[in-house]
């Protein structure tokens, strides 16, 4: 029997996403490291700490049967702990599905949409869940590792777009053991000196692609008339700032001229979206604040 995930599955989703048996390969490219995490799982002989980096963390936002977001996080050693459990009970098939590929020197994005199946052991009953999820990883002495990894799951009332498990978009498990690296590279312009610093945030004017919404306008204009938000000046509408951090996770950071009503609401809002598309500078995911006006 097929069904979509309960409540407790999808708690369990938060820590799976890691294997529990992966192959020692050397991580020598962040695509190389995006597919030991995500696809080869065949040998217990290496843990999931050894995958990330040692400040490393996961990230995952849930929602419950009301679509009420939980925000759950976990060091590798805690992801890790916790994955012996869930492998116990399921087998786990994951589709994961690469939309944007980022490299700027000693870092690199992957954003990518993940298919996952849960198969009960004992009963066979497989538990479906989409996911979207944003890869940090970052080269130390050679070797690709994962610094950061941001997991959102279904909304309930605000199911990923179709289009974002395109056919044509790239299975890292089937298509890359035969590709140069390079092929995905992304390369900062030429005359470009100044250092990246990732906590810089952005203006929308000062980037070189501002962030997208994931999936469908209609998507996203349903989202923001669920919770009456305009993206432009509109008598009747206080503004309030957003910031789309560079793993695409949305961020509330200005509400000062917010009464508590609209505050409340403005909190549930950036809860129930997706993660974001990130905006770019000179090829890297960078910070950037939008403005936005809630109902008065």
């Amino acid at each position: 029997m097929t069904q979509k995930l309960t409540y407790r599955i999808i708690m369990l989703l938060a820590i799976h996403f890691a294997s529990v048996s992966l192959k020692l390969k050397a991580q020598s490219s962040p695509i190389i490291a995006y597919d030991l995490f995500y696809n080869l799982y065949e040998e217990d002989d290496q843990n999931v700490e050894s995958l990330f980096t040692k400040t490393g963390r996961i990230t995952n936002v849930i929602y419950d049967t009301l679509g009420v977001p939980q925000l759950m996080t976990f060091t590798p050693t805690e992801y890790g702990n916790q994955l012996e459990k869930i492998s116990s009970n399921y087998w786990i098939e994951r589709t994961p599905q690469v939309l944007i590929y980022r490299n700027y020197g000693s870092a690199a994005r992957i954003y990518s949409t993940v298919s996952v199946k849960l198969i009960d052991r004992n009963t066979r009953e497989t538990l479906l869940n989409n996911t979207i999820q944003s890869v940090q990883l970052v080269k130390i002495k050679g070797q690709w590792k994962i610094n950061h990894l941001s997991i959102q799951s279904e909304h309930p009332s605000y199911p990923i777009p179709e289009e974002m498990f395109p056919e044509g978009a790239l299975n890292i498990a089937e298509e890359t053991e035969n590709k140069n690296d390079t092929d995905f590279e992304v390369r900062p312009i030429p005359d470009f000196n100044t250092e990246y610093d990732p906590n810089i945030v952005y203006q929308v004017n000062e980037v070189d692609e501002p962030p997208v919404y994931p999936g469908s306008m209609a998507v996203y204009s349903d989202l923001l008339e669920t919770y009456d938000v305009v993206t432009t000046p509109t008598p009747g509408y206080t503004p309030f700032l957003i910031t789309i951090n560079e793993d695409g996770q949305a961020e509330l950071t200005y509400v000062h001229d917010l009464s508590g009503f609209q505050i409340s609401r403005a909190e549930s809002f950036v809860r129930s979206m997706m993660i974001w598309y990130p905006a770019i500078k000179y090829a890297a995911s960078v910070k950037c604040k939008l403005v936005m006006y809630i109902r008065e």
